[in-house]
């Protein structure tokens, strides 16, 4: 075992919630964003779409934010309830998706004071539960979530979750993310 989890993440995101547009082979949809970054976005909404399906993109703008428009791929999805899809946004759409991501920071320098979830978390480190969910949880999120209740430590959650980690290291980035888990001072 390493002496670290590190995040999959790869780029910037910010907590910004829209209502975004969906079409795809199956249909369209509505959902909304919980999280923006220039490369992509996390979705929830009211249908499961299924790993790696291409879709038309609608981010519907409001009178802070411009609307953007985008081809995109599911990159991971939720299979729960929750319905959360990460997004990446198509790679022809990489320079329109950075202006816009920018524009978002200038109009919403608050989001960047919003406490940063590590890029890597030391084993050693205790999470906690922060503030009791108002959304629903996947079976992994609140896997996580009941053993954050004794403060237990990265490496207690990989002993207890070690049968489905892959899930519960999503899980915990999500969880920490949302701001429903926290990490003790000088943890990570």
């Amino acid at each position: 075992m390493t002496e670290f989890l590190y995040s999959a993440r790869r780029d910037l995101r910010l907590q910004l919630r829209l209502e975004a547009e969906l079409s795809a082979a199956r249909g369209g949809y509505l959902g909304y964003t919980e999280d923006v970054g220039a490369g992509g976005c996390r979705l929830l909404g009211p249908l499961r779409l299924a790993t790696g399906s291409r879709l038309s993109l609608h981010l519907i703008g409001n009178e802070t934010t411009a609307a953007l428009s985008v081809g995109a791929r599911v990159v991971w999805r939720w299979d729960d309830p929750a319905w959360r899809h990460g997004l990446a946004f198509a790679a022809d759409a990489s320079s329109r998706a950075g202006s816009w991501f920018d524009e978002v920071v200038r109009t919403h320098p608050g989001l960047l004071d919003v406490d940063r979830v590590p890029d890597r978390i030391g084993l050693g480190c205790r999470i906690y539960v922060a503030r009791a969910p108002r959304e629903v949880l996947s079976v992994e999120e609140a896997a996580v979530l009941r053993l954050a209740r004794d403060r237990p430590s990265v490496a207690d959650l990989h002993l207890a979750l070690g049968h489905c980690w892959s899930g519960a290291q999503r899980a915990l980035y999500s969880l920490l993310h949302r701001g429903l888990v926290a990490l003790e001072p000088g943890g990570s």
